[in-house]
């Protein structure tokens, strides 16, 4: 890999980073972007610096092709003292889980429900890391079932689960909980598997940016981890109250067979002003899009009821 050449201006002390010279930088990783949208062409880096003593100062930053700083998605400070070794230890824990849990954390992400199978202490684990650390809105999470019959009497025979919902249940329930469920993700602990699941490059690179931190600095994957998904929390709230304040319903129109980022990103281009939606797309990647579009749907009305009309229409035409 590369080293990358860059400079910017920290964005918590302004102090000025030197990228690929000065010996401050701890731990940098490129995540390289794909698709169409927005700003598909430029880099994420994440950068840890200490700046001051007992501080680590981390800046996401945004590098085009040719290696120009673009601009600072995110900043924030860590203490050298601030993370648990149970944190770190819950997300190496995660991690062990292997090649499909990039997959788990883009339907965490996404806000998608979730069905859990497993012995209930390990499910309970799993529930509580994973929305502790992955979770951009809240999930509810149900008790443990070991007895199809209690899942039949909560959910009937067949159930399309609620975006936020998270089910727990018995391993010996999988082929079960792949009928009740049929349109959910599917995790299955014992076999380290997932059924059903979305993936996202954005989830993808996350987890190979934490698993190339050495196991030496345990600190810095916690960081890392917050520290995207306050990023993600931050954009979402800002696209959010700028769509609820200039969105109508006339917008909406002939928006129904468009996917879910067409449909955001049309109705971004449509309200906001090009100056605002220029600078939201220096902040945002297609990747990124993917992952925030449900959560932007159900919390603006007018969209959460034209997409809502959409699938009963969609309902009542299937045979």
């Amino acid at each position: 890999m590369v080293r990358p050449q860059f400079s910017f201006m920290c964005g918590v002390c302004k102090r000025r980073i030197d990228v690929g010279s000065s010996h401050l930088v701890r731990m940098y990783m490129k995540e390289p972007s794909v698709g169409p949208a927005l700003q598909s062409s430029l880099d994420t880096y994440y950068v840890e610096t200490q700046c001051v003593p007992g501080e680590i100062h981390i800046n996401i930053v945004v590098v085009d092709a040719n290696g120009r700083y673009r601009g600072t998605k995110h900043s924030t400070i860590r203490s050298l003292s601030s993370v648990d070794e149970e944190s770190i230890d819950s997300l190496r824990k995660m991690l062990r889980f292997g090649g499909s849990f990039s997959s788990i954390l883009t339907m965490v992400l996404r806000g998608e429900p979730l069905v859990i199978c497993g012995e209930e202490e390990a499910c309970q684990y799993w529930s509580r890391a994973l929305t502790r650390f992955f979770a951009i809105r809240t999930y509810e999470t149900t008790e443990w079932f070991s007895l199809i019959e209690e899942v039949i009497r909560r959910f009937g025979t067949r159930a399309d689960l609620r975006h936020g919902t998270m089910v727990l249940c018995d391993a010996g329930l999988i082929n079960h909980a792949l009928k009740v469920f049929p349109d959910t993700a599917v995790v299955e602990l014992r076999r380290r598997t997932v059924h059903r699941g979305k993936d996202s490059v954005f989830a993808k690179n996350l987890v190979k940016m934490l698993n190339a931190i050495p196991a030496s600095e345990g600190k810095a994957m916690v960081t890392l981890v917050n520290t995207q998904i306050d990023g993600l929390r931050t954009l979402l709230t800002d696209i959010v109250q700028q769509l609820r304040e200039r969105i109508s319903d006339t917008l909406i129109v002939g928006t129904a067979k468009m996917s879910e980022i067409e449909l955001v990103e049309e109705l971004m281009r449509k309200t906001l002003s090009p100056d605002l939606y220029a600078s939201l797309g220096e902040h945002m990647k297609h990747e990124e899009l993917f992952l925030l579009a449900p959560h932007i749907i159900r919390a603006v009305k007018p969209l959460a009821d034209a997409v809502s009309a959409t699938l009963e229409r969609a309902d009542k035409t299937r045979p």
